[in-house]
């Protein structure tokens, strides 16, 4: 079953890219004026890395993605393009976090920054979940919906891991576990879950629309 829908992915592409392009420019300019925080302190280097692959590798994956499988002009590609919207607003936060953990002996903004990767996960599962079922009403395919859900869950669990780090890290914070010389753990973790989410990612091979009856 083909949609009936147009597809307007060119459009919210378009739109999607200078709210990224803001993004980037404003990671990039924290990144100058922290440069010396970021070379004297490994942990504030880390934190630069995870919010800067998150965003980068986010870049990527979703032109590749949007352009594979399409927006339409329904409710559910809408509602799906706004939860790109809070994701874009999830990564300015982040970015906003980073110029407070300049300094070396405090390390408190840790565990929200690493919290908020997590939700970002979550969000990307929604997204997904939303649109497994909008191109399953749209196409009727099953192997396509599984191939989107799949995909959904991915994010699932990579959310619950990364939202035990950011206990992990509250702890180390506080002092309840081990000390603050320990926070480069979770930030390790975090930055390694990134790169494994995008190589499993990749290995699911990315669906076609299929062709119409």
């Amino acid at each position: 079953m083909q949609s009936n829908g147009k597809d307007i992915s060119i459009y919210l592409i378009q739109l999607k890219n200078i709210v990224y392009a803001f993004i980037v420019y404003s990671l990039l300019e924290n990144i100058i004026k922290d440069v010396e925080a970021i070379k004297n302190d490994f942990n504030v280097l880390l934190s630069y890395s995870i919010v800067f692959a998150l965003v980068i590798t986010s870049i990527i994956h979703w032109s590749i993605s949007v352009r594979k499988l399409p927006y339409y002009s329904n409710i559910a590609s809408y509602v799906r393009y706004a939860v790109d919207f809070v994701v874009a607003f999830m990564y300015i936060g982040l970015v906003n976090i980073l110029p407070s953990l300049k300094t070396i002996t405090d390390y408190s903004r840790i565990p929200e920054l690493i919290f908020w990767v997590s939700m970002v996960f979550v969000a990307y599962a929604i997204w997904d979940l939303i649109r497994t079922a909008e191109y399953h009403m749209l196409f009727r395919d099953w192997g396509l919906t599984t191939n989107l859900f799949a995909r959904s869950i991915i994010n699932g669990i990579f959310a619950v891991c990364i939202y035990i780090i950011h206990i992990l890290s509250s702890n180390i914070v506080h002092g309840k576990i081990l000390s603050q010389n320990y926070i480069t753990l979770p930030l390790i973790l975090v930055l390694v879950l990134i790169f494994i989410y995008r190589i499993i990612k990749n290995k699911i091979k990315r669906p076609e629309i299929p062709d119409p009856p």
